[in-house]
């Protein structure tokens, strides 16, 4: 699994990264684990430079074989874990007259437990239909029309589908009894009313991360394989540094350095749901061939060179309350510290904040965001 926890790890960061910087100042919500798996399933049927961009964009190693091999274990492992609810799924649409090489139908089936489905695509409302329902039953009908009929048409030949869905209730559950309006600086001058949770006494893994600029909180789920880690600025304006910072600071070594410490904590109920076209934003990071149609090389997927990547859509969802959190997030490619010490630590998070969902057993960040104002 390590080749995918090392890639994964350094994608989660750049991924947010391109994202984060295009979003100004608005919410981030991803699951860069499906849009990775998404990219490598692509990969498995690339060559050349189209290979060569993705391997270096997504840090994906030098032996394919063992990246694939080590997707099967992960994706394995990650569904049905005990305590929470996690799906995670690979489909594959193909036009039901194109042939797709036994090679790369085995690798997806066998390394991404790929389900395959013939479709039509020139009956793009059908296919966009059936294609959405499968990802909304998936997401227990948190990501909706991911595909848009009109992506669909005679020349596209195949959609990749990975969609995930998490739901996790805290280890200590926030008591409703006591969430209240309070002030959340969207700004450091200008705050709005939003509904704040509130939690005294427990003990928590937590820290004070000076090199970062930071507060670290983790809020485990039921049965402590997943959790949530909070990164709280210290100052109100202070997140665009932190993001800065967190490019070459993996989440995973962040909560190695935090400690357990009795804690008071207020965190903002919130809800956010987004939706990206990733196609720019992937040629940030050096992606160009793969949705060239005349550099595109995707010959390892039918065996001719007819294949390029004309829409790569992300779509998320999350909602954070006092019983915990519920994820959910769908990618569709169609081709064409230092600690210190307190009394009781204290982690307010009433201004912009990153956050994100972690299994900690495998080592891989499912989701990340950031919370800048109520939705």
């Amino acid at each position: 699994m390590e080749p995918v926890t090392s890639h994964q790890t350094q994608a989660a960061s750049r991924l947010y990264r391109v994202l984060a910087e295009a979003a100004g100042d608005d919410n981030v919500f991803l699951s860069p684990f499906s849009i990775a798996t998404a990219l490598s399933m692509a990969f498995g049927g690339a060559g050349g430079d189209t290979a060569l961009q993705l391997r270096q964009a997504l840090a994906l190693p030098e032996d394919a074989a063992s990246l694939h091999d080590g997707y099967g274990k992960v994706l394995a492992k990650l569904n049905d874990p005990p305590n929470v609810t996690l799906t995670t799924a690979n489909k594959m649409y193909v036009q039901n007259s194109y042939k797709i090489l036994d090679s790369y139908l085995e690798l997806m089936k066998n390394q991404y437990l790929s389900e395959l489905k013939s479709v039509d695509f020139v009956d793009a409302a059908g296919t966009s239909k059936l294609i959405n329902d499968d990802v909304e039953s998936l997401t227990r009908g948190k990501i909706k029309d991911l595909i848009d009929p009109s992506a669909l048409n005679a020349l596209v030949r195949l959609v990749l589908v990975n969609a995930i869905y998490f739901k996790g209730s805290w280890q200590e559950k926030f008591d409703k009894e006591v969430t209240q309006k309070r002030d959340f600086f969207v700004t450091p001058d200008s705050a709005v009313k939003t509904d704040m949770m509130f939690m005294d006494g427990k003990r928590f893994n937590c820290g004070v991360l000076s090199d970062l600029g930071c507060k670290a909180l983790e809020l485990p789920y039921e049965g402590r394989r997943f959790s949530m880690l909070l990164l709280l600025p210290d100052k109100k304006d202070g997140l665009k540094a932190l993001e800065e910072k967190l490019a070459n600071t993996p989440v995973q070594s962040i909560m190695q350095k935090l400690h357990s410490e009795k804690t008071t904590i207020s965190i903002p109920k919130f809800k956010l749901e987004t939706s990206y076209n990733l196609e720019d934003h992937l040629k940030k990071l050096g992606i160009f061939d793969l949705f060239d149609s005349n550099s595109a090389d995707l010959s390892k997927i039918s065996g001719n060179n007819d294949l390029f990547v004309s829409k790569v859509v992300h779509k998320a969802f999350i909602e954070v309350n006092e019983e915990g959190a519920e994820a959910a997030a769908a990618t569709g490619m169609i081709m064409m510290m230092r600690c210190m010490p307190m009394e009781q630590f204290e982690f307010f998070a009433t201004h912009p904040f990153f956050f994100a969902i972690v299994d900690n057993e495998v080592s891989l960040v499912l989701f990340s965001g950031r919370y800048v104002k109520p939705e």
